[in-house]
């Protein structure tokens, strides 16, 4: 039945219904006047027949009523549904968003910790007017990643514990309450907090933290954990491109980086002394008499030495000077903004180590130790092209053999 009609038949019943009331009272007022004569059967049959009526509309309406409870309890849960899905619509949409940011960070030659930085202002946009901070820590590519909204928040080392080794999301509404947080209560009053989690080891966190008291929920509870397993999965990802690439620049014995990645290199940092108008050196190294160790000692020895002086080169230089393998018993170092006077310096001092170090079975080498010869030269003074550079460095390690080895040459 249409509503409308619904509607016309109820105004009918309650229209009848009031004609019925009318003739009761007016048979009663008949009767109360001696207008009517022995109408008691018709008024008794009048009242039995109201009473009927009105326990049958009391029981439509207790019905009615029933009805409209259900209908409100389904109009909740289809409320409560459309809320789930618009905010699981917000976190596709986020997903998205994070992805399409690793995306183009990726895609522009950006690192993982400024695509962390990206994901971490997305998740600040998503929470506004909230203190977010995120924090993610690798050991497989030695890297951490720390972001504060407020840059003087202190994250308590326990929250840390809590959150990342045990790799367990924490919602708590009355910070106050715990005093184990007892330092982030004196500010905030509720913290949302959940993992990032890769092979199954936290290896980050990332957290809300309100001034106003807040009542978090289990579903944004939900909801931030579900942004931690997407940006989990973009981090992993992007670690495993950047191991990848650092693979793929690095020499595999001696990890310090290989030719190709070092006359890459040779070529940006002269381009760049050229625009900054500043001075860059290049030393390159030769292990003396490497292959009668070698032939002697054997393959296994040799590449012990090798990684060893590749590690003296690394702990002797500061964090812009760029070590490489150019081949065999040869390493290269590139010096940045200095110039040749610091550069036989270095040079000297890393010939030094390497002379003082004690090598398995020196004393089998035909100067009883082991060496290490370098020629140095530098830009401009020397040349202003990465070929005449290095070219003349060679020179002056070649030099360095013929007048005895074991000495610096510039």
């Amino acid at each position: 039945m249409e509503r409308g009609e619904s509607l016309f038949l109820e105004k009918i019943a309650v229209f009848l219904f009031a004609i019925w009331i009318a003739i009761i009272i007016a048979l009663h007022i008949g009767v109360g006047y001696g207008n009517l004569q022995n109408p008691f059967y018709v008024l008794i049959i009048c009242d039995f027949s109201l009473i009927l009526i009105l326990i049958f509309w009391r029981i439509t309406n207790a019905v009615r009523f029933q009805q409209l409870k259900d209908l409100q309890r389904k109009y909740q849960k289809i409320e409560l549904a459309l809320t789930d899905r618009t905010q699981e619509s917000h976190i596709l949409s986020f997903t998205r968003r994070l992805i399409e940011k690793s995306s183009e960070g990726r895609a522009e030659g950006r690192g993982l910790k400024e695509i962390l930085e990206d994901i971490a202002k997305e998740i600040e946009k998503f929470f506004p007017g909230d203190v977010v901070f995120m924090e993610v820590y690798s050991e497989e590519i030695n890297f951490s990643f720390h972001f504060h909204s407020k840059p003087e928040l202190e994250i308590p080392e326990i929250l840390r514990e809590e959150v990342i080794d045990k790799a367990q999301a924490k919602l708590i509404n009355n910070l106050s309450s715990f005093p184990k947080y007892k330092d982030l209560a004196k500010n905030f009053s509720s913290l949302l907090a959940a993992p990032f989690v890769e092979k199954g080891k936290g290896i980050g966190i990332l957290g809300v933290l309100t001034h106003e008291l807040y009542e978090f929920t289990s579903r944004e509870l939900e909801l931030l954990s579900s942004i931690t397993l997407h940006a989990g999965l973009i981090i992993e990802n992007t670690e495993l491109l950047e191991k990848t690439k650092y693979l793929s620049i690095t020499d595999g014995l001696t990890q310090v980086f290989n030719r190709r990645h070092f006359q890459e290199k040779l070529q940006a940092e002269i381009q760049k002394a050229k625009e900054k108008h500043q001075p860059l050196s290049l030393i390159i190294g030769d292990i003396d008499n490497f292959k009668y160790y070698n032939d002697s000692q054997g393959h296994l020895a040799g590449d012990e030495v090798l990684k060893t002086i590749a590690n003296i080169l690394k702990k002797n230089t500061k964090g812009q000077d760029i070590v490489a393998r150019f081949g065999g018993e040869e390493f290269v170092l590139i010096l940045p903004r200095t110039d040749k006077k610091n550069a036989m310096k270095l040079a000297e001092d890393l010939r030094e180590k390497v002379a003082e170090h004690v090598f398995p079975a020196e004393e089998s080498m035909p100067q009883k130790d082991v060496t290490i010869t370098f020629g140095v030269a530098t830009y401009p003074e020397d040349g202003d092209t990465p070929e005449k550079i290095l070219s003349i460095a060679d020179q002056r390690l070649y030099k360095g053999k013929e007048q005895g080895k074991n000495q610096v040459v510039a």
